[in-house]
């Protein structure tokens, strides 16, 4: 799956949700914001928001 992140086109593999991709690039994931087209994900909401092509 392709995904701009930072500004930088990547592509990650067994994505599912918003948890598994940020487990994948941070190492401290309980201290960085997400967002989704500019919309903040919520720590809690970060399993259950799923990443769609």
């Amino acid at each position: 799956m392709k995904i701009t992140l930072n500004g930088q086109h990547k592509e990650f593999n067994n994505i599912a949700n918003v948890q598994d991709l940020v487990t994948q690039v941070c190492q401290h994931t309980n201290h960085i914001i997400t967002e989704i087209n500019g919309d903040i994900v919520k720590l809690e909401q970060r399993v259950s928001t799923l990443i769609k092509e």
